[in-house]
């Protein structure tokens, strides 16, 4: 049973890395260039004050814990400009932090006549619409962390679940990677 949840958690661990480098680019292409390096830090773009708050105090704590290990994109930037523009923010940002920003954005923030707007954009990029991708970014951030954790995925009730719905494009290329046979779990024959 151990050797079957470690193998489940290797393969979601490895099918969840793609996908969560693919939010942090997306998050910080699009902000940055529909709102500028450091609009992301504005309350004015989100629709709770007090969500933008504590994701900001989650972020303010891993910006600071990374600083402190010496990640050189926040080293340089804290040392040059006191603060970190979105692409270097994503770099130390967690996903839950990455996801209850995303999850609370203003639909407005960077609408144009030539844009949809932040979350409109992200969400376009996985072929999906941005109450879906909100759902499953809190569903994934879960199960990343039971990964993470080394919890126990079988027999698990999961009680956050994604929202369902059918994409409007052919899913992009960021899924699981492939099992070699050595990380593979071993199951007994009976």
């Amino acid at each position: 049973m151990y050797q079957l949840d470690r193998g489940l958690r290797t393969w979601l661990w490895r099918a969840i890395a793609p996908v969560e480098i693919k939010l942090r680019t997306q998050f910080a292409y699009y902000f940055a260039h529909l709102c500028g390096a450091d609009a992301y830090l504005n309350v004015e773009n989100y629709r709770s004050a007090s969500g933008f708050q504590k994701a900001v105090s989650n972020f303010e704590r891993e910006r600071d814990r990374a600083y402190s290990q010496g990640v050189p994109c926040v080293v340089h930037n804290m040392d040059k400009y006191g603060k970190l523009p979105v692409w270097a923010a994503v770099e130390c940002m967690s996903l839950g932090t990455l996801s209850m920003l995303y999850g609370n954005l203003d639909p407005d923030t960077g609408t144009s006549d030539s844009s949809r707007g932040v979350q409109a954009e992200v969400a376009e990029a996985f072929g999906t619409k941005p109450y879906y991708l909100r759902s499953w970014m809190h569903h994934l951030t879960t199960v990343r962390n039971i990964a993470a954790h080394h919890d126990r995925f079988y027999s698990r009730v999961m009680t956050i679940r994604p929202a369902r719905g059918r994409p409007r494009t052919p899913l992009p290329e960021c899924g699981p990677p492939a099992l070699s046979r050595s990380a593979s779990p071993k199951l007994a024959r009976s």
